[in-house]
Protein backbone atom coordinates (compact mmCIF):
# COMPACT_ATOMS: atom_id res chain seq x y z
CA UNK A 1 0.00 0.00 0.00
CA UNK A 2 1.53 3.53 -1.12
CA UNK A 3 -0.01 6.40 0.47
CA UNK A 4 -1.02 9.38 -1.76
CA UNK A 5 -3.87 12.03 -2.36
CA UNK A 6 -6.47 12.77 -4.52
CA UNK A 7 -6.16 15.08 -6.22
CA UNK A 8 -9.18 16.20 -8.31
CA UNK A 9 -10.55 19.15 -5.84
CA UNK A 10 -9.00 21.04 -3.52
CA UNK A 11 -10.12 18.97 -0.07
CA UNK A 12 -7.25 16.40 -1.19
CA UNK A 13 -8.21 13.41 1.06
CA UNK A 14 -5.89 11.20 1.51
CA UNK A 15 -6.02 7.71 -0.89
CA UNK A 16 -4.12 3.93 -0.08
CA UNK A 17 -2.49 3.03 -3.68
CA UNK A 18 -2.43 -0.58 -3.63
CA UNK A 19 -0.19 -1.45 -7.14
CA UNK A 20 0.47 -4.83 -8.98
CA UNK A 21 3.34 -5.39 -11.52
CA UNK A 22 3.06 -1.70 -12.05
CA UNK A 23 -0.27 -1.30 -12.08
CA UNK A 24 -2.23 0.84 -9.53
CA UNK A 25 -5.02 -2.38 -8.76
CA UNK A 26 -7.10 0.07 -6.03
CA UNK A 27 -7.42 3.13 -4.48
CA UNK A 28 -8.77 3.56 -0.94
CA UNK A 29 -9.28 5.46 1.80
CA UNK A 30 -6.39 6.04 3.93
CA UNK A 31 -7.63 6.29 8.16
CA UNK A 32 -4.07 7.30 8.96
CA UNK A 33 -3.94 10.37 6.82
CA UNK A 34 -3.87 13.52 8.90
CA UNK A 35 -6.53 15.41 7.49
CA UNK A 36 -9.17 12.91 5.79
CA UNK A 37 -8.85 10.23 8.92
CA UNK A 38 -10.37 7.96 6.20
CA UNK A 39 -12.81 9.31 4.49
CA UNK A 40 -13.05 10.09 0.52
CA UNK A 41 -15.60 11.03 -1.25
CA UNK A 42 -16.63 8.24 -4.27
CA UNK A 43 -14.56 10.25 -6.96
CA UNK A 44 -11.11 9.71 -5.37
CA UNK A 45 -11.29 5.78 -5.60
CA UNK A 46 -13.04 5.53 -8.88
CA UNK A 47 -9.86 7.27 -10.43
CA UNK A 48 -8.40 3.94 -11.11
CA UNK A 49 -10.56 3.34 -14.03
CA UNK A 50 -9.29 6.85 -15.27
CA UNK A 51 -5.75 5.65 -14.70
CA UNK A 52 -6.29 2.30 -16.35
CA UNK A 53 -8.57 3.23 -19.25
CA UNK A 54 -8.56 1.73 -22.23
CA UNK A 55 -8.78 5.41 -23.80
CA UNK A 56 -5.95 6.90 -22.41
CA UNK A 57 -4.20 8.88 -24.10
CA UNK A 58 -0.36 6.74 -24.50
CA UNK A 59 1.16 8.08 -27.61
CA UNK A 60 1.19 11.90 -29.51
CA UNK A 61 -0.93 12.43 -32.25
CA UNK A 62 -1.11 14.78 -35.22
CA UNK A 63 -4.37 15.17 -37.08
CA UNK A 64 -5.63 11.56 -35.59
CA UNK A 65 -1.98 10.16 -36.66
CA UNK A 66 0.14 8.75 -34.36
CA UNK A 67 4.03 10.20 -34.26
CA UNK A 68 7.12 10.90 -32.01
CA UNK A 69 7.12 13.47 -29.11
CA UNK A 70 9.67 15.26 -31.67
CA UNK A 71 7.48 15.66 -34.19
CA UNK A 72 4.57 16.84 -32.19
CA UNK A 73 6.68 19.18 -30.63
CA UNK A 74 8.34 20.66 -33.96
CA UNK A 75 4.91 20.79 -35.50
CA UNK A 76 2.95 22.43 -32.67
CA UNK A 77 5.71 25.09 -32.13
CA UNK A 78 5.81 25.81 -35.42
CA UNK A 79 1.72 26.91 -35.67
CA UNK A 80 1.50 28.78 -32.26
CA UNK A 81 0.69 31.81 -33.88
CA UNK A 82 -1.35 34.28 -32.78
CA UNK A 83 -1.79 31.60 -29.65
CA UNK A 84 -3.34 31.74 -26.42
CA UNK A 85 -4.04 29.40 -23.50
CA UNK A 86 -6.62 26.78 -21.80
CA UNK A 87 -5.72 25.59 -18.25
CA UNK A 88 -8.69 23.13 -17.05
CA UNK A 89 -9.50 22.56 -13.22
CA UNK A 90 -7.34 19.48 -12.88
CA UNK A 91 -4.43 21.65 -13.90
CA UNK A 92 -5.08 23.93 -11.06
CA UNK A 93 -4.14 20.93 -8.78
CA UNK A 94 -0.60 20.67 -10.07
CA UNK A 95 2.01 22.82 -9.44
CA UNK A 96 4.03 21.50 -12.51
CA UNK A 97 1.03 22.48 -14.40
CA UNK A 98 0.94 25.65 -13.07
CA UNK A 99 4.89 25.97 -13.04
CA UNK A 100 4.72 24.77 -17.05
CA UNK A 101 1.80 26.78 -18.08
CA UNK A 102 3.80 30.48 -16.92
CA UNK A 103 6.55 29.07 -18.43
CA UNK A 104 4.93 28.67 -21.97
CA UNK A 105 2.34 32.15 -21.71
CA UNK A 106 5.57 34.05 -21.01
CA UNK A 107 7.26 32.53 -23.89
CA UNK A 108 4.65 33.21 -26.44
CA UNK A 109 3.31 36.08 -24.50
CA UNK A 110 0.04 34.84 -24.97
CA UNK A 111 -3.46 35.07 -23.09
CA UNK A 112 -4.67 33.38 -20.40
CA UNK A 113 -7.60 31.45 -19.95
CA UNK A 114 -8.94 29.01 -16.97
CA UNK A 115 -11.36 27.45 -15.31
CA UNK A 116 -11.14 29.47 -12.52
CA UNK A 117 -13.34 32.29 -14.18
CA UNK A 118 -16.09 29.34 -14.31
CA UNK A 119 -16.81 28.60 -10.77
CA UNK A 120 -14.83 30.63 -8.06
CA UNK A 121 -13.35 33.60 -9.28
CA UNK A 122 -15.89 35.76 -7.60
CA UNK A 123 -14.56 34.60 -4.22
CA UNK A 124 -10.58 35.78 -5.19
CA UNK A 125 -12.39 39.16 -6.38
CA UNK A 126 -14.12 39.56 -3.56
CA UNK A 127 -10.80 38.65 -1.39
CA UNK A 128 -8.73 41.08 -3.21
CA UNK A 129 -11.30 44.19 -2.03
CA UNK A 130 -11.93 43.53 1.56
CA UNK A 131 -8.11 41.92 2.26
CA UNK A 132 -5.76 43.77 -0.27
CA UNK A 133 -4.83 39.93 -1.55
CA UNK A 134 -6.63 37.20 -3.82
CA UNK A 135 -4.93 34.07 -2.14
CA UNK A 136 -6.41 35.36 1.56
CA UNK A 137 -8.21 31.97 1.75
CA UNK A 138 -10.19 30.99 4.57
CA UNK A 139 -11.56 27.36 5.29
CA UNK A 140 -14.64 26.72 7.12
CA UNK A 141 -14.89 25.72 10.57
CA UNK A 142 -17.58 23.37 10.95
CA UNK A 143 -16.97 21.08 14.27
CA UNK A 144 -16.63 25.29 16.01
CA UNK A 145 -19.64 26.71 14.80
CA UNK A 146 -22.44 26.77 16.86
CA UNK A 147 -24.68 27.86 13.63
CA UNK A 148 -23.72 26.67 10.27
CA UNK A 149 -25.55 28.86 7.73
CA UNK A 150 -25.03 27.06 4.01
CA UNK A 151 -26.58 28.98 0.74
CA UNK A 152 -26.33 26.98 -2.44
CA UNK A 153 -23.91 24.72 -1.30
CA UNK A 154 -24.27 20.59 -0.97
CA UNK A 155 -21.09 19.06 0.65
CA UNK A 156 -22.73 15.97 1.66
CA UNK A 157 -23.22 14.84 -1.61
CA UNK A 158 -19.34 14.97 -2.16
CA UNK A 159 -16.78 17.04 0.08
CA UNK A 160 -16.91 20.95 0.77
CA UNK A 161 -15.18 21.74 -2.01
CA UNK A 162 -15.16 25.23 -3.59
CA UNK A 163 -12.80 27.57 -0.98
CA UNK A 164 -14.10 25.38 2.01
CA UNK A 165 -12.05 22.88 2.16
CA UNK A 166 -12.34 19.93 5.47
CA UNK A 167 -12.52 16.38 4.64
CA UNK A 168 -14.20 15.89 8.10
CA UNK A 169 -16.85 18.09 6.83
CA UNK A 170 -19.33 15.37 6.23
CA UNK A 171 -18.94 13.76 9.47
CA UNK A 172 -19.31 17.18 11.11
CA UNK A 173 -22.09 18.02 8.99
CA UNK A 174 -24.44 14.93 9.74
CA UNK A 175 -23.73 15.43 13.82
CA UNK A 176 -24.75 19.09 13.23
CA UNK A 177 -28.35 18.45 12.14
CA UNK A 178 -29.71 21.23 15.28
CA UNK A 179 -27.23 23.47 14.11
CA UNK A 180 -27.46 23.28 10.54
CA UNK A 181 -29.62 25.54 7.85
CA UNK A 182 -29.45 25.47 4.68
CA UNK A 183 -31.02 27.92 1.74
CA UNK A 184 -31.34 25.96 -1.15
CA UNK A 185 -33.95 25.69 -3.98
CA UNK A 186 -33.54 22.01 -3.82
CA UNK A 187 -34.09 19.34 -0.77
CA UNK A 188 -30.17 18.61 -1.38
CA UNK A 189 -28.47 15.92 0.57
CA UNK A 190 -27.39 18.46 2.75
CA UNK A 191 -30.89 19.88 2.88
CA UNK A 192 -32.51 16.93 4.27
CA UNK A 193 -29.87 16.51 6.64
CA UNK A 194 -30.48 19.75 8.29
CA UNK A 195 -33.26 20.79 11.15
CA UNK A 196 -34.17 23.90 8.98
CA UNK A 197 -34.13 24.39 4.89
CA UNK A 198 -35.45 27.44 2.84
CA UNK A 199 -35.92 26.87 -0.34
CA UNK A 200 -35.90 30.32 -2.14
CA UNK A 201 -36.00 31.20 -5.55
CA UNK A 202 -33.59 30.27 -7.99
CA UNK A 203 -31.37 33.31 -7.97
CA UNK A 204 -32.87 35.13 -5.25
CA UNK A 205 -30.17 34.35 -2.28
CA UNK A 206 -28.64 37.91 -2.79
CA UNK A 207 -32.01 39.45 -1.58
CA UNK A 208 -31.75 36.86 1.52
CA UNK A 209 -28.37 38.18 2.34
CA UNK A 210 -29.46 41.73 1.95
CA UNK A 211 -32.34 41.32 4.06
CA UNK A 212 -30.30 39.68 6.71
CA UNK A 213 -27.51 42.40 6.63
CA UNK A 214 -30.83 45.05 7.36
CA UNK A 215 -31.78 42.94 10.00
CA UNK A 216 -28.50 42.57 11.93
CA UNK A 217 -28.12 46.06 11.94
CA UNK A 218 -25.64 46.71 9.37
CA UNK A 219 -24.56 50.36 8.43
CA UNK A 220 -24.07 48.94 4.75
CA UNK A 221 -26.92 50.47 2.56
CA UNK A 222 -29.53 48.01 2.78
CA UNK A 223 -32.67 49.93 4.22
CA UNK A 224 -34.73 48.84 1.32
CA UNK A 225 -34.40 44.99 1.77
CA UNK A 226 -37.43 44.99 4.59
CA UNK A 227 -38.73 41.55 5.57
CA UNK A 228 -41.27 41.49 3.45
CA UNK A 229 -39.64 43.01 0.45
CA UNK A 230 -37.24 40.08 0.55
CA UNK A 231 -39.52 37.14 1.48
CA UNK A 232 -41.43 38.32 -1.36
CA UNK A 233 -38.96 38.34 -3.32
CA UNK A 234 -37.42 35.07 -2.60
CA UNK A 235 -41.33 33.48 -2.15
CA UNK A 236 -39.81 32.70 1.52
CA UNK A 237 -42.65 31.97 4.16
CA UNK A 238 -43.22 35.03 6.10
CA UNK A 239 -40.96 35.55 9.23
CA UNK A 240 -37.76 33.84 7.73
CA UNK A 241 -35.61 36.50 8.06
CA UNK A 242 -36.27 37.86 11.23
CA UNK A 243 -36.05 34.31 12.18
CA UNK A 244 -32.81 33.61 10.63
CA UNK A 245 -31.20 37.07 12.07
CA UNK A 246 -32.20 36.44 15.30
CA UNK A 247 -30.44 32.74 15.50
CA UNK A 248 -27.41 34.64 14.13
CA UNK A 249 -27.38 36.88 16.52
CA UNK A 250 -27.29 34.71 19.66
CA UNK A 251 -24.95 32.26 18.05
CA UNK A 252 -22.08 32.64 19.62
CA UNK A 253 -19.90 31.34 16.49
CA UNK A 254 -21.89 31.53 13.64
CA UNK A 255 -20.42 30.33 10.16
CA UNK A 256 -22.03 31.69 7.10
CA UNK A 257 -21.26 30.44 4.09
CA UNK A 258 -21.98 30.16 -0.10
CA UNK A 259 -21.26 27.36 -2.87
CA UNK A 260 -21.40 27.50 -6.18
CA UNK A 261 -25.13 28.10 -6.33
CA UNK A 262 -24.60 31.35 -5.61
CA UNK A 263 -20.79 31.54 -7.04
CA UNK A 264 -22.76 30.80 -10.50
CA UNK A 265 -25.88 32.91 -9.75
CA UNK A 266 -27.14 35.99 -11.34
CA UNK A 267 -24.90 38.23 -9.14
CA UNK A 268 -21.79 35.90 -8.24
CA UNK A 269 -19.33 38.65 -7.03
CA UNK A 270 -22.17 40.43 -4.97
CA UNK A 271 -23.21 37.12 -4.12
CA UNK A 272 -19.94 36.42 -2.34
CA UNK A 273 -19.53 40.21 -0.71
CA UNK A 274 -22.58 39.54 1.18
CA UNK A 275 -21.72 36.43 2.46
CA UNK A 276 -18.81 38.52 3.53
CA UNK A 277 -20.87 41.09 4.65
CA UNK A 278 -23.10 39.22 6.87
CA UNK A 279 -20.66 37.12 8.27
CA UNK A 280 -18.73 39.82 9.60
CA UNK A 281 -22.14 41.90 10.71
CA UNK A 282 -22.73 38.12 12.63
CA UNK A 283 -19.90 37.81 14.19
CA UNK A 284 -16.20 37.92 12.89
CA UNK A 285 -14.47 35.65 11.91
CA UNK A 286 -17.42 33.35 13.56
CA UNK A 287 -16.44 30.27 11.87
CA UNK A 288 -14.54 31.34 9.07
CA UNK A 289 -10.85 30.22 9.73
CA UNK A 290 -7.99 32.29 8.06
CA UNK A 291 -5.44 29.72 6.75
CA UNK A 292 -1.96 30.88 5.36
CA UNK A 293 -0.86 27.05 5.22
CA UNK A 294 2.40 25.79 6.17
CA UNK A 295 3.77 27.69 3.28
CA UNK A 296 2.22 30.91 3.16
CA UNK A 297 1.16 30.85 -0.53
CA UNK A 298 -0.38 34.33 -0.92
CA UNK A 299 2.50 35.71 0.25
CA UNK A 300 4.60 33.73 -2.29
CA UNK A 301 2.63 35.04 -5.07
CA UNK A 302 3.21 38.80 -5.63
CA UNK A 303 1.90 38.40 -9.01
CA UNK A 304 -1.72 37.35 -8.08
CA UNK A 305 -2.65 40.73 -8.18
CA UNK A 306 -6.08 41.22 -10.06
CA UNK A 307 -5.16 43.57 -13.52
CA UNK A 308 -8.94 45.74 -14.06
CA UNK A 309 -9.87 46.44 -17.51
CA UNK A 310 -12.19 49.26 -18.65
CA UNK A 311 -15.91 48.40 -19.04
CA UNK A 312 -14.60 44.35 -18.53
CA UNK A 313 -14.30 41.91 -16.00
CA UNK A 314 -10.91 41.99 -14.79
CA UNK A 315 -8.29 39.73 -14.95
CA UNK A 316 -8.08 36.92 -11.78
CA UNK A 317 -4.89 35.60 -11.19
CA UNK A 318 -3.19 36.31 -14.64
CA UNK A 319 -6.37 35.14 -16.68
CA UNK A 320 -9.16 36.43 -18.22
CA UNK A 321 -12.81 35.02 -18.29
CA UNK A 322 -13.15 31.93 -20.27
CA UNK A 323 -16.38 33.39 -21.38
CA UNK A 324 -14.27 35.49 -23.81
CA UNK A 325 -12.74 33.17 -25.94
CA UNK A 326 -14.93 32.43 -28.29
CA UNK A 327 -14.92 36.14 -29.07
CA UNK A 328 -11.60 36.52 -29.22
CA UNK A 329 -11.32 33.73 -31.83
CA UNK A 330 -14.08 35.48 -33.88
CA UNK A 331 -12.16 38.79 -33.81
CA UNK A 332 -9.32 37.12 -34.79
CA UNK A 333 -7.08 37.62 -32.07
CA UNK A 334 -6.63 34.01 -31.51
CA UNK A 335 -5.60 31.13 -33.65
CA UNK A 336 -3.94 29.06 -31.97
CA UNK A 337 -4.82 27.42 -28.83
CA UNK A 338 -3.49 25.33 -26.20
CA UNK A 339 -5.89 23.27 -24.01
CA UNK A 340 -4.04 21.92 -20.59
CA UNK A 341 -6.11 19.74 -18.52
CA UNK A 342 -9.68 21.14 -19.62
CA UNK A 343 -12.75 20.75 -22.18
CA UNK A 344 -14.32 23.57 -23.06
CA UNK A 345 -16.72 22.66 -25.52
CA UNK A 346 -18.19 20.66 -22.05
CA UNK A 347 -17.54 23.80 -19.28
CA UNK A 348 -18.05 26.88 -21.39
CA UNK A 349 -21.13 28.80 -22.08
CA UNK A 350 -22.95 29.00 -25.19
CA UNK A 351 -21.66 25.43 -26.19
CA UNK A 352 -22.77 25.89 -29.89
CA UNK A 353 -20.80 29.29 -30.07
CA UNK A 354 -17.60 27.52 -28.67
CA UNK A 355 -18.09 24.91 -31.12
CA UNK A 356 -17.31 26.93 -34.03
CA UNK A 357 -15.01 29.34 -32.61
CA UNK A 358 -12.67 25.87 -31.74
CA UNK A 359 -13.49 24.71 -35.52
CA UNK A 360 -11.85 27.53 -36.76
CA UNK A 361 -8.64 27.51 -35.00
CA UNK A 362 -5.50 26.78 -37.27
CA UNK A 363 -4.80 25.21 -34.63
CA UNK A 364 -5.84 23.20 -31.71
CA UNK A 365 -3.43 21.48 -29.08
CA UNK A 366 -4.77 19.01 -26.60
CA UNK A 367 -2.82 17.95 -23.46
CA UNK A 368 -4.83 15.43 -21.13
CA UNK A 369 -4.97 12.01 -19.94
CA UNK A 370 -8.14 11.13 -22.28
CA UNK A 371 -9.66 12.15 -25.46
CA UNK A 372 -12.80 14.31 -24.82
CA UNK A 373 -15.14 16.30 -26.53
CA UNK A 374 -12.43 18.63 -27.18
CA UNK A 375 -9.53 16.66 -27.93
CA UNK A 376 -11.94 15.11 -30.63
CA UNK A 377 -11.64 18.09 -32.36
CA UNK A 378 -7.56 18.59 -31.82
CA UNK A 379 -5.22 19.06 -34.80
CA UNK A 380 -2.93 17.70 -31.63
CA UNK A 381 -3.21 15.58 -29.16
CA UNK A 382 -0.22 15.39 -25.99
CA UNK A 383 -0.38 12.80 -23.78
CA UNK A 384 0.01 13.82 -20.01
CA UNK A 385 1.26 11.67 -17.17
CA UNK A 386 -1.91 11.52 -14.27
CA UNK A 387 -1.36 12.27 -10.86
CA UNK A 388 -0.46 9.01 -10.06
CA UNK A 389 2.65 9.29 -12.56
CA UNK A 390 4.59 12.22 -11.30
CA UNK A 391 6.18 13.77 -8.20
CA UNK A 392 4.26 16.32 -6.35
CA UNK A 393 4.13 18.89 -3.77
CA UNK A 394 0.21 20.34 -2.84
CA UNK A 395 1.41 23.64 -2.61
CA UNK A 396 -1.28 24.92 -4.70
CA UNK A 397 -3.98 24.45 -2.25
CA UNK A 398 -1.26 24.94 0.26
CA UNK A 399 -3.58 27.23 1.89
CA UNK A 400 -6.59 25.19 1.84
CA UNK A 401 -6.77 22.90 4.23
CA UNK A 402 -8.72 22.86 8.13
CA UNK A 403 -5.04 22.63 9.61
CA UNK A 404 -1.85 24.18 8.00
CA UNK A 405 -0.29 21.06 5.88
CA UNK A 406 2.18 20.49 3.43
CA UNK A 407 3.15 16.74 1.54
CA UNK A 408 5.26 15.52 -0.80
CA UNK A 409 3.70 13.03 -3.14
CA UNK A 410 5.63 10.69 -5.06
CA UNK A 411 4.81 9.16 -8.36
CA UNK A 412 3.04 5.68 -7.13
CA UNK A 413 3.75 4.64 -10.60
CA UNK A 414 6.11 5.16 -13.83
CA UNK A 415 3.96 7.24 -16.33
CA UNK A 416 2.05 4.46 -18.84
CA UNK A 417 2.93 4.26 -22.34
CA UNK A 418 4.68 7.91 -23.83
CA UNK A 419 2.33 9.98 -21.91
CA UNK A 420 4.81 12.66 -20.12
CA UNK A 421 4.03 15.06 -16.96
CA UNK A 422 2.38 18.38 -18.06
CA UNK A 423 5.29 20.86 -16.97
CA UNK A 424 7.70 18.33 -18.91
CA UNK A 425 5.16 19.04 -21.84
CA UNK A 426 4.86 22.42 -21.41
CA UNK A 427 8.25 23.55 -20.73
CA UNK A 428 9.46 21.66 -23.87
CA UNK A 429 6.92 24.30 -25.94
CA UNK A 430 8.25 27.06 -24.33
CA UNK A 431 11.92 26.23 -25.04
CA UNK A 432 10.96 25.58 -28.57
CA UNK A 433 9.47 29.25 -28.41
CA UNK A 434 12.85 31.31 -27.23
CA UNK A 435 11.32 31.13 -23.77
CA UNK A 436 14.09 31.64 -20.97
CA UNK A 437 14.42 28.77 -18.74
CA UNK A 438 13.11 28.56 -15.51
CA UNK A 439 13.66 26.35 -12.19
CA UNK A 440 11.26 23.15 -11.87
CA UNK A 441 7.98 23.48 -9.70
CA UNK A 442 10.19 20.96 -7.23
CA UNK A 443 13.08 23.35 -7.13
CA UNK A 444 10.79 25.83 -6.31
CA UNK A 445 8.88 24.07 -3.90
CA UNK A 446 11.90 23.64 -1.99
CA UNK A 447 13.01 27.24 -2.21
CA UNK A 448 9.52 27.88 -0.65
CA UNK A 449 9.69 25.13 2.15
CA UNK A 450 13.22 26.83 3.00
CA UNK A 451 12.55 29.82 3.45
CA UNK A 452 8.99 29.82 4.76
CA UNK A 453 7.83 26.32 6.41
CA UNK A 454 8.71 25.46 9.95
CA UNK A 455 10.27 22.38 8.81
CA UNK A 456 12.65 20.92 5.93
CA UNK A 457 12.70 19.56 2.86
CA UNK A 458 14.45 17.00 4.09
CA UNK A 459 11.67 16.43 6.79
CA UNK A 460 9.05 16.72 4.13
CA UNK A 461 10.10 14.15 1.90
CA UNK A 462 11.00 11.48 4.65
CA UNK A 463 7.49 11.99 6.32
CA UNK A 464 4.91 9.92 3.94
CA UNK A 465 1.76 11.58 4.85
CA UNK A 466 3.14 15.40 5.17
CA UNK A 467 4.01 17.77 8.28
CA UNK A 468 1.67 20.44 9.72
CA UNK A 469 3.08 23.92 9.88
CA UNK A 470 1.46 26.64 12.41
CA UNK A 471 -2.13 28.30 12.60
CA UNK A 472 -2.63 31.59 12.10
CA UNK A 473 -5.16 33.89 13.91
CA UNK A 474 -7.90 35.07 12.41
CA UNK A 475 -6.56 38.35 10.28
CA UNK A 476 -8.05 41.53 9.88
CA UNK A 477 -11.55 42.37 9.40
CA UNK A 478 -12.77 42.72 6.10
CA UNK A 479 -13.51 46.44 4.25
CA UNK A 480 -16.60 46.67 2.57
CA UNK A 481 -16.29 49.98 1.36
CA UNK A 482 -15.71 48.45 -2.25
CA UNK A 483 -17.54 51.00 -4.69
CA UNK A 484 -18.51 47.87 -6.98
CA UNK A 485 -20.31 46.02 -5.37
CA UNK A 486 -22.13 49.02 -3.61
CA UNK A 487 -22.90 50.29 -6.75
CA UNK A 488 -24.04 46.69 -7.65
CA UNK A 489 -26.20 46.62 -4.64
CA UNK A 490 -27.99 49.98 -5.13
CA UNK A 491 -28.76 48.82 -8.52
CA UNK A 492 -30.55 45.18 -7.39
CA UNK A 493 -33.75 44.53 -8.68
CA UNK A 494 -36.52 41.84 -8.04
CA UNK A 495 -35.66 39.05 -11.21
CA UNK A 496 -38.54 38.77 -13.74
CA UNK A 497 -41.28 36.11 -13.93
CA UNK A 498 -40.53 32.51 -15.35
CA UNK A 499 -38.74 29.31 -14.94
CA UNK A 500 -35.06 29.83 -13.63
CA UNK A 501 -32.17 27.03 -14.54
CA UNK A 502 -29.81 25.12 -11.87
CA UNK A 503 -27.20 23.88 -13.50
CA UNK A 504 -24.36 23.67 -10.60
CA UNK A 505 -24.72 20.60 -10.25
CA UNK A 506 -22.99 16.82 -10.95
CA UNK A 507 -23.40 13.37 -10.11
CA UNK A 508 -21.38 12.57 -6.94
CA UNK A 509 -19.48 10.13 -9.41
CA UNK A 510 -18.53 12.27 -12.51
CA UNK A 511 -14.92 13.53 -12.43
CA UNK A 512 -13.96 16.74 -14.59
CA UNK A 513 -13.29 15.59 -18.48
CA UNK A 514 -12.43 11.81 -17.53
CA UNK A 515 -15.69 10.11 -16.73
CA UNK A 516 -18.49 11.95 -17.56
CA UNK A 517 -22.27 11.46 -17.29
CA UNK A 518 -24.80 12.28 -20.31
CA UNK A 519 -27.32 14.33 -18.87
CA UNK A 520 -30.90 12.62 -19.84
CA UNK A 521 -33.37 14.44 -18.07
CA UNK A 522 -35.09 18.03 -16.66
CA UNK A 523 -36.21 17.84 -13.07
CA UNK A 524 -39.00 20.83 -12.15
CA UNK A 525 -41.72 20.84 -9.63
CA UNK A 526 -45.04 18.88 -11.51
CA UNK A 527 -46.52 22.02 -11.47
CA UNK A 528 -44.35 23.23 -14.04
CA UNK A 529 -43.90 20.22 -15.86
CA UNK A 530 -46.13 20.28 -19.69
CA UNK A 531 -45.29 16.78 -20.15
CA UNK A 532 -43.79 13.63 -20.25
CA UNK A 533 -40.55 14.33 -22.11
CA UNK A 534 -39.86 18.46 -22.89
CA UNK A 535 -37.63 21.30 -24.70
CA UNK A 536 -35.82 22.93 -22.19
CA UNK A 537 -35.19 26.27 -24.46
CA UNK A 538 -32.60 28.64 -23.25
CA UNK A 539 -30.91 31.58 -24.45
CA UNK A 540 -28.22 30.00 -26.70
CA UNK A 541 -30.30 26.28 -27.40
CA UNK A 542 -32.18 24.04 -26.58
CA UNK A 543 -32.36 20.28 -25.37
CA UNK A 544 -34.93 17.67 -25.72
CA UNK A 545 -34.89 15.50 -22.23
CA UNK A 546 -37.31 13.34 -20.06
CA UNK A 547 -38.92 15.26 -17.58
CA UNK A 548 -38.84 14.10 -13.83
CA UNK A 549 -41.28 15.47 -11.54
CA UNK A 550 -39.68 16.46 -8.19
CA UNK A 551 -42.17 18.31 -5.72
CA UNK A 552 -38.86 18.96 -3.32
CA UNK A 553 -38.15 21.91 -6.03
CA UNK A 554 -39.34 25.17 -5.15
CA UNK A 555 -41.64 26.03 -8.05
CA UNK A 556 -40.05 28.08 -10.70
CA UNK A 557 -37.06 25.63 -10.66
CA UNK A 558 -35.57 23.96 -13.36
CA UNK A 559 -32.35 21.63 -12.83
CA UNK A 560 -30.23 20.43 -15.73
CA UNK A 561 -27.17 18.94 -13.98
CA UNK A 562 -24.16 19.18 -15.91
CA UNK A 563 -23.16 16.27 -17.91
CA UNK A 564 -21.10 15.12 -21.02
CA UNK A 565 -21.61 15.02 -24.52
CA UNK A 566 -24.45 17.32 -26.78
CA UNK A 567 -26.80 17.05 -23.72
CA UNK A 568 -24.58 19.22 -21.11
CA UNK A 569 -26.23 21.96 -19.52
CA UNK A 570 -24.24 24.70 -21.08
CA UNK A 571 -26.04 24.35 -24.68
CA UNK A 572 -29.03 26.38 -22.89
CA UNK A 573 -26.44 29.14 -21.30
CA UNK A 574 -25.66 32.44 -23.28
CA UNK A 575 -22.47 34.42 -22.64
CA UNK A 576 -23.73 36.87 -20.05
CA UNK A 577 -21.15 37.25 -17.94
CA UNK A 578 -20.94 38.94 -14.37
CA UNK A 579 -19.14 42.24 -14.57
CA UNK A 580 -17.28 41.85 -11.44
CA UNK A 581 -15.73 38.47 -12.36
CA UNK A 582 -16.05 37.62 -15.33
CA UNK A 583 -18.24 34.45 -14.39
CA UNK A 584 -21.49 32.63 -16.50
CA UNK A 585 -24.46 33.80 -15.09
CA UNK A 586 -25.57 30.08 -15.65
CA UNK A 587 -27.68 29.52 -12.66
CA UNK A 588 -31.02 31.32 -12.86
CA UNK A 589 -31.14 31.86 -16.26
CA UNK A 590 -34.35 31.57 -17.58
CA UNK A 591 -36.10 28.87 -19.74
CA UNK A 592 -38.87 27.61 -21.04
CA UNK A 593 -40.12 24.30 -21.42
CA UNK A 594 -42.42 22.93 -23.98
CA UNK A 595 -44.25 19.35 -24.37
CA UNK A 596 -42.50 17.40 -27.02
Amino acid sequence: MTPTVCRICEAHCGLLAEVEAGVVTRLSPDPEHPLSKGYVCPKGPRFVHVQNSPKRLLRPRWRGQGVSWDVALARVAEGLVRPAIYLGNPGSQSLGALVGVERLRRALAAPLYTALSLDNAAQIVVAEGAFGNPLHTFVSDYDGSDLIVLFGTDPLSSQASQMQSNPGAVHSLLRARERLVVVDPRASMTAKAAAWHLAPRVGTDVFLLAGLLRALGSPLPVERFTSEFVEATCALPAGSVVRLADRLRSARQPLVWSGLGVLLGPHPTLGAWLTLAVQEAASWPGGWRRQPGAVPVARLAPFSRLRARTGRPPEVLGALPSGELAGAIEAGEVRSLVVVAGNPLVSFPDSERIHKALSSLDLLVFIDQMENETGRLAHALLPAATWLERNEVDLPFAALKPVPHLQYLPAVVPPRGEARPDEDILGALARRAGGWPWPSAMVLARLAVATTAPFSWAKLLAAPRGLNGKSAGPGPRPRLDDPARLAELAALAPPPPGLRLITSIRPPTTMNSWLGSAQRTVRAHSDDLPGARVRVIGPAGSLELDAVADDTLARGTVVVAYGSGSHNANVLIGGDLDPGAGVPRSNGTIVRLEAV
